[in-house]
């Protein structure tokens, strides 16, 4: 499509529901496989990202049950295998969020170099400093991370710059880490605070990421049962904004826009 074509005029009436934000959902699907119960996840992005993580976490032995395009079951219990397959990770850049969910449980995983989207020069180097920091070596074989440790331990970590995927992958390390990591210079948007919140959800205590530093109390594989219908990822923000902008433009009193205050 080169163009799109607007004829306006009408009032607009009607609902619109939100869809969960997929940088949020892509985080939440890797680290639901730190627990060994079932999570459930609702109103997951119906998009191509999503299924092909789910296919990459099915692919390691976790069981994922797909409920409905929009929900999804994954029980993390059985996996065996750490290494990632290149054909689902060149897909998609989010790959790199199992590196942190594996290492932090399992203490081992090897994820092939990131692919998916081209937006300029995003290098992981932060993400391997963090997991260094936590006590892990970490090396880049044959074009795949490959990173171990015998236990992780809680550290105090500064970013050199600000990286939404590398506080969202040291998180999920730091959440089955020894003792208290806290981190500086983190990203703040919506979806870090989100997977925040459902690494709290597991159990990992006091994990707060909107003021800058991120505290990480570690759960040595505590992680609990976890219902995640409650509390969906959050919405997507561009798609939120426009449908409210176009409601205030529209001014129609039977508009209505399906989103939680707290998100807006």
């Amino acid at each position: 499509m080169e163009q799109y074509i607007i004829k306006g005029g009408n009032p607009l009436v009607g609902e619109v529901e939100i869809g969960g934000a997929k940088n949020a959902a892509l985080a939440i699907l890797a680290a639901a496989i730190m627990t060994d119960e079932t999570v459930l996840i609702d109103n997951l992005p119906d998009v191509n990202d999503i299924n092909v993580l789910l296919e990459a976490i099915q692919g390691i032995g976790a069981m994922v049950q797909r409920v409905d395009r929009h929900t999804v079951k994954i029980n993390g219990s059985a996996i065996t295998d750490f290494n990632i397959e290149y054909d689902y990770i060149k897909k998609i850049r989010a790959s790199y969020y199992l590196l942190g969910a594996m290492l932090g449980k399992y203490k081992r995983a090897e994820v092939a170099l990131p692919g998916g989207c081209n937006i300029g020069s995003r290098p992981i180097d932060q993400h391997l400093k963090g997991f260094r920091a936590l006590g892990a070596d970490v090396d880049i074989e044959h074009g795949k991370i490959v990173a171990e440790a015998e236990h992780l331990r809680g550290t105090h970590l500064y970013f050199d710059v600000v990286s939404v995927g590398a506080t969202i992958n040291v998180m999920m390390a730091a959440a089955m880490a020894d003792g208290l990591t806290i981190m500086e210079n983190v990203a703040k948007e919506p979806h870090v605070v989100d997977v925040a919140n459902f690494l709290n959800s597991m159990g990992c205590r006091e994990l707060l990421a909107k003021a800058g530093a991120a505290p990480s109390g570690g759960t040595k594989a505590e992680a609990r049962t976890v219902d995640y219908y409650k509390k969906r990822p959050c919405p997507e923000l561009c798609r939120m904004c426009a449908d409210l902008c176009a409601e205030f433009i529209a001014a129609h009193p039977e508009g209505r826009c399906g989103v939680y205050k707290e998100d807006v």
